[in-house]
């Protein structure tokens, strides 16, 4: 059981708040515990989400726009969103998600960043340009300036601003408890597992590490704790995305362990770039869910190329049912991704070589997001996994393919 005094999880014995997760999820979840899987509902707290009455207020106004013809307008009305929503396709969105209070919504990014020859001799504007041309590449740079310099509004006693929404928004709170979870999650496995013998000279990947946000708080927690990192290791590619974490990685005084790759996933083999079975930490956090699912398999399967026997991979996965859902598609017009019922993710584990004893499972009471952690054998063997599906013993699963 993970301490509670030591993380952001609220005090575990008190009764979940159930007002957004669907009962279709706790139904599940009540299903999947009761085949002796670990999986558990719980309360996280998150100490940028507003107080009662704001968050009544964002309901409120979240409800009116998901109802509105032109929701989708008025969203765009309010002065930092129309900043921070023409790049909600690119990973900088996140920052202000996860640094909602702040007085920018760039805060901490210097935009310069992206015109420094970072990559090789190559800026982050430079590659852009080679890949979309000079007119393409100097109108993302001038968005990515206008969202780093753009006033983070407040709201009124009576009316919610950017802030509001940032901090209060379903999709916004669960993005930070997401990070939080997989955080403690990580924590809970290097404090407590045997098989890390130095836990002092840690490695991590993250895998479509976006901004970085969740990595760097990683990071810096576990060496608050004693843990210290290494190397952290970030594959993107995008160079806009990378430069914005090197950025901010120097900006919290970790530019000396941070090892930036500009790779495609997808494409290139993990070890053609990562040492093979060097990484103590996998995060795929902000990646599993935009992946059809043979290409989130085929993923699965080459972690196992790069992690250390004993190592975790982490990653989430938006749930099928879940609240906001009209507001998260219609009014915010996020990119698709690959909603997923938790049995429809165990059965892609299943199948990527893993083994179900070796998996924890946690849902953020918010209802958004599945959290799951896979402690990889520590022996380097052949893993006990039966290839049965998932479905034939729960009746779950929708991958009737396999």
């Amino acid at each position: 059981m993970v301490n509670a005094e030591k993380i952001g999880y609220e005090n575990l014995n008190i009764d979940i708040d159930f007002r957004y997760i669907k009962p279709e999820v706790i139904d599940e979840v009540e299903i999947l515990k009761a085949s002796s899987l670990d999986v558990e509902i719980i309360n996280v707290y998150d100490h940028e989400r507003p107080n009662d009455h704001r968050q009544m207020l964002i309901d409120k106004k979240v409800e009116e726009l998901e109802n509105s013809p032109n929701g989708y307008n008025e969203f765009r009305k309010y002065s930092g969103v129309s900043k921070w929503a023409p790049l909600t396709k690119r990973a900088i969105a996140l920052h202000s998600i996860y640094n909602p209070n702040d007085q920018f919504l760039g805060q901490g990014i210097d935009p310069d960043i992206y015109e420094k020859k970072i990559f090789d001799g190559k800026s982050a504007t430079d590659i852009l340009a080679e890949a979309k041309g000079d007119e393409s590449s100097q109108r993302i740079l001038n968005a990515y300036k206008s969202f780093i310099t753009a006033k983070n509004d407040r709201g009124t006693n009576k009316a919610v601003g950017t802030r509001d929404f940032l901090t209060g928004v379903i999709d916004c709170r669960s993005v930070r408890t997401r990070a939080i979870v997989a955080m403690e999650l990580a924590y809970d496995h290097i404090e407590n597992d045997p098989s890390i013998n130095n836990k002092n000279d840690l490695i991590s990947a993250s895998l479509a590490c976006g901004a970085a946000g969740p990595v760097y708080n990683l990071v810096n927690q576990l060496s608050a704790r004693g843990h210290d990192f290494s190397k952290v290791i970030l594959v993107d590619s995008d160079p806009m995305a990378l430069a914005t974490a090197i950025c901010l990685g120097r900006g919290q005084n970790l530019e000396n362990k941070i090892d930036p790759k500009l790779k495609n996933l997808l494409l290139d083999p993990l070890t053609s770039f990562i040492e093979p079975n060097s990484v103590d930490i996998i995060d795929l956090l902000g990646l599993f869910e935009y992946l059809p699912t043979e290409y989130g398999l085929e993923l699965l399967r080459k972690t196992k190329d790069i992690v250390k026997p004993g190592g975790l991979i982490l990653f989430g996965n938006m749930l099928d049912k879940r609240p906001q859902q009209k507001f998260f598609s219609n009014v915010v017009k996020w990119p698709t991704l690959q909603q997923r019922r938790i049995s429809d993710v165990i059965d892609m584990i299943k199948l990527s070589g893993f083994d179900l004893d070796n998996l924890k499972i946690r849902v953020p009471s918010e209802g958004v997001y599945g959290v799951y952690a896979i402690k990889v054998p520590n022996l380097v063997e052949e893993s006990k996994v039966h290839f049965g599906s998932v479905v034939e013993e729960l009746g779950l699963s929708a991958l009737q393919e396999y």
